[in-house]
């Protein structure tokens, strides 16, 4: 029974992993099922058994597609934040990489359809960050709190960033958070 419930696991993880793949290429306002179908190789019937509907699916995908990101960029920042000024020359450019799956999880978060359901999932997006907080001040010996309160603008940072792509006001923005950084922490 165990083998069969990562099985399942399995399938649904591929069937998100493709449809969030799909919202990056063609985005929301293109989403056709025929497509999707397509495009991961799942009937109809099958993307059926695993969600209710559309919507569910797309929520779904997004919140997927968010935890990947988000743990892409925190795994970048866990290994390069013990040199603040290298990690800071470079993070933008990483963050980058990023920015077109960025810009489809908010068309989904502010979805008039789908913002309020996933708006739910973004709450408990604050117990990650908590966690990536206390990692992060174990590594440059601070207290927890006020790294999360950096992690938090960080994030505000990054996705005025994307949204924005305004890279003058994001690079003074990132200054001051880099100062922040160093007097909070013992790494320089």
């Amino acid at each position: 029974m165990k083998n069969q419930s990562i099985q399942k696991r399995d399938v649904e993880t591929e069937l998100l992993s493709g449809t969030f793949d799909y919202l990056v290429e063609k985005g929301l306002e293109n989403f056709s099922m025929r497509e999707l179908c397509k495009h991961t190789g799942f009937s109809v019937g099958s993307i059926y058994y695993w969600f209710d509907n559309k919507d569910e699916l797309i929520i779904s995908a997004a919140q997927y597609g968010l935890s990947k990101v988000s743990e892409s960029i925190f795994d970048f920042v866990l290994e390069s934040i013990d040199d603040l000024e290298v990690f800071f020359s470079v993070c933008l450019d990483r963050v980058k990489k990023s920015a077109i799956p960025l810009k489809v999880i908010f068309q989904i978060f502010t979805s008039p359809i789908y913002g309020p359901t996933i708006a739910e999932h973004a709450n408990g997006l604050n117990v990650v960050y908590s966690r990536y907080s206390q990692k992060i001040s174990n590594i440059v010996k601070c207290d927890a709190k006020e790294m999360e309160a950096l992690v938090h603008i960080f994030i505000s940072v990054i996705t005025d960033y994307v949204i924005c792509n305004n890279i003058e006001a994001t690079k003074i923005s990132m200054n001051y958070l880099y100062e922040l950084f160093k007097n909070i922490s013992n790494t320089k």
